[in-house]
């Protein structure tokens, strides 16, 4: 079953984070003004932001550097990527499978949440992952899952 594809600009219509248009603002449960808020010093915010749940907090860490070269994190696990990282890289918006909510928040729309990675026509590897190098096709632009995972790490189930 192929799933349905949205190019690029359905997202930059709408944050990230609230779904709501971009010219009008963000909705009160925004996590990205939540955070922007934090930024700027707003004690509210800074009482409520969760840094160890928040996309933005967690792409300002330094990406893991991993000695490994092996691919087989691409190859053996399910990679799931958000709306930000398919905006900050648009090729995931055109390889990816679409992820929709489970609930209508709209009555007759489900809301597109993600993306996933893997592909029937890369024997299920990620789509991004050229299986002839090992390398990965969108590395510098990479989603956030990728950029801190740790292969060297010990507990990295695709070594198994």
């Amino acid at each position: 079953m192929r799933s349905e594809r949205f190019p690029l600009n359905v997202l930059d219509a709408v944050c990230t984070s609230c779904g709501s248009p971009v010219e009008e603002g963000h909705g009160p449960d925004c996590l990205l003004a939540e955070h922007e808020a934090m930024l700027a010093g707003d004690q509210d915010a800074l009482d409520s932001h969760d840094q160890d749940e928040c996309y933005w907090c967690a792409a300002a860490q330094a990406p893991a550097l991993s000695e490994c070269r092996c691919g087989k994190c691409c190859q053996r696990l399910l990679i799931e990527v958000n709306l930000e990282d398919a905006r900050r890289e648009p090729k995931i918006a055109e390889r990816g499978s679409a992820i929709f909510s489970r609930f209508e928040r709209t009555p007759g729309k489900r809301e597109l949440e993600g993306f996933f990675l893997n592909s029937g026509e890369n024997d299920w590897a990620c789509t991004f992952l050229d299986r002839t190098t090992n390398l990965c096709q969108i590395y510098d632009s990479r989603p956030l899952v990728c950029r801190l995972f740790n292969c060297d790490a010990p507990e990295n189930p695709a070594r198994e």
